[in-house]
């Protein structure tokens, strides 16, 4: 048997280890998402912009999550929370559709999760100083207005599922 004397045999078994562990996350995850497709892209990457604006408005003193519009570090860890119980939240909506015999509800979820992603952007940039078309501060006002609308309409609901 030949012993090659560049070869560390630890840090060979630790680095498989590694990357065994790592590719069984990834595979659960993956599984748990329902696949990775171009939606939950969109999603991470409206996320990933969105918390980048965020500490860009900050930066600049305009922030709306803290007292005096500067950077926290509670605030961009409460963001990273935030982030984490959405994605979750796209795993129930799978397991759902899973359950259900649908495919209809993680997409849809995701979508939603989108838009809001998108106000979120939108706000930061304008809260930044970047003047933005009128049609997109239209569409924002818009979908706030839809959004307060439904809300309303459920806290006043009287037929809902549960009877409350």
């Amino acid at each position: 048997m030949m012993v090659y004397p560049f070869i560390n045999l630890a840090s060979l078994k630790a680095k498989f280890i590694f990357v065994i562990g790592f590719g069984t996350i990834g595979t659960f995850l993956l599984d748990a998402f329902g696949g990775w497709h171009t939606d939950i892209t969109t999603l991470v990457i409206f996320m990933a912009l969105d918390y980048i604006l965020g500490i860009v408005a900050g930066l600049f003193g305009k922030s709306d999550k803290t007292l005096y519009g500067g950077l926290s570090a509670h605030v961009a860890f409460l963001g990273i929370v935030k982030k984490i119980i959405t994605l979750m939240m796209i795993m129930v909506c799978h397991r759902m559709d899973l359950l259900i015999g649908t495919d209809y509800i993680r997409s849809t979820a995701i979508i939603g999760f989108c838009v809001t992603e998108l106000l979120s952007m939108m706000e930061n940039v304008g809260r930044i100083g970047i003047p933005l078309p009128s049609i997109i501060i239209k569409a924002i006002d818009i979908l706030k207005g839809r959004s307060e609308y439904t809300n309303k309409n459920k806290n006043n609901s009287d037929d809902d599922v549960f009877g409350g």
